[in-house]
């Protein structure tokens, strides 16, 4: 046998299949050779966990100007899975140095609500401490008064008795009005102080419960009234939820700037077209959640079927090369036996009905029957 014959074969003897040339493909029924264990996957599983954390980051501080800088990371973590070639060095680095700004963002927002917690602790201990002072002196003046109340009583004089008497009277007088108009200095103070205070913190929660872009409750605000409703005993409610179709088009076609423009009048024209005490809250990036009390299931569909009429020629206003989407929503009325979960699961079925029966439309889903309720 020559050599050529013995390279050939492995060691049973088994011919085997010469190397393969570059830009050659494996013959059909042939096995492809078994990849050789790359040792970069297990840094690039700690990359792809990495950016998950960033990504997570980015979402809990709901600021909507990260929403292009979100797809970029969820797009730079496919790369770097382990199945998939991973990203150019560049666009990584550019993508991260993007986010840089996250720590100090959060870490600048943490020291303000600190600042604030600690202005309003040493407002109220200033204000024990100044009373503390006011009224221990105070108590030292009135001790002092007694002892000389006491001195002038023990003369023999009553003359002398009744000027002095008198004259001290009109001293404690005067001290008592000196004290009476620091008091309320002190108060004043204290009370435009603490006015300035609270309006810092209702501009705080309310930022804390808006979302930025369209004005309305975010989603965070959503769940505190959405839970209290629904659990109020007696309550009549209806939910709604609508989205816009086809928004990832809207953004891929006309720009984020653009479908930031569409969301913000999806926001206001809710808040116009709604009354006051219904709850319209923004839950995700195109989806908007409306509570209304008192109203019929049909009532909604009359009103929401008119409303998103009157938003899509809102949205298309802008003028020619502006998005003008139409919209979809699902309503479901609260009924014996829901919770939070089963009813939004019902408006949410609603509004995938809609979207499957065509789009740009309102369907409800009604109450289940009993033996749908006893299966949750």
């Amino acid at each position: 046998m020559s050599l050529n014959e013995l390279i050939a074969l492995d060691l049973r003897g088994r011919p085997t299949s010469p190397p393969p040339t570059v830009g050659s493909v494996p013959p059909v029924g042939t096995d492809r050779p078994r990849p050789v264990d790359d040792p970069s996957i297990g840094l690039r599983q700690l990359i792809v966990r990495a950016l998950d954390v960033v990504r997570e980051l980015l979402a809990a501080e709901e600021e909507e100007d990260d929403s292009a800088l979100l797809a970029e990371l969820t797009t730079l973590a496919a790369q770097f899975g382990v199945s998939a070639t991973p990203a150019p060095t560049t666009a990584g680095h550019d993508c991260l140095e993007r986010a840089r700004p996250l720590a100090s963002r959060s870490k600048t927002r943490r020291s303000e609500q600190r600042q604030e917690l600690a202005a309003i602790v040493a407002l109220v201990r200033e204000a024990v401490a100044t009373a503390g002072l006011q009224l221990d002196s105070i108590h030292s003046e009135i001790e002092a008064s007694g002892d000389r109340f006491e001195a002038i009583t023990s003369q023999e004089n009553p003359k002398l008795v009744r000027e002095q008497v008198m004259a001290h009277v009109t001293l404690l007088k005067q001290l008592v009005a000196e004290k009476r108009k620091a008091w309320e200095s002190q108060r004043e103070t204290f009370a435009n102080k603490i006015a300035t205070l609270e309006q810092q913190l209702h501009v705080t929660k309310r930022q804390a419960s808006t979302d930025a872009l369209t004005g309305v409750a975010n989603q965070g605000s959503f769940q505190a009234e959405y839970q209290a409703r629904v659990n109020r005993a007696g309550s009549q409610l209806v939910l709604a939820v609508l989205d816009v179709d086809g928004f990832k088009s809207v953004n891929d076609t006309f720009g984020h700037a653009e479908g930031d423009r569409v969301l913000r009048v999806l926001g206001q024209g809710l808040r116009q077209a709604l009354r006051d005490n219904d709850f319209i809250a923004r839950v995700g990036g195109d989806e908007f959640a409306v509570l209304l009390e008192k109203v019929t299931l049909r009532q909604a569909e009359m009103r929401f079927t008119s409303i998103l009429t009157r938003l899509r020629a809102d949205m298309g206003k802008a003028g020619e090369g502006c998005a003008a989407p139409s919209l979809s929503c699902g309503l479901a009325e609260l009924s014996a036996g829901d919770t939070p979960a089963s009813l939004y699961e019902r408006a949410d079925q609603a509004l995938y009905s809609a979207k499957r029966a065509g789009k740009n439309r309102v369907a409800s889903k009604t109450r289940p029957l009993m033996r749908d309720l006893m299966r949750k």
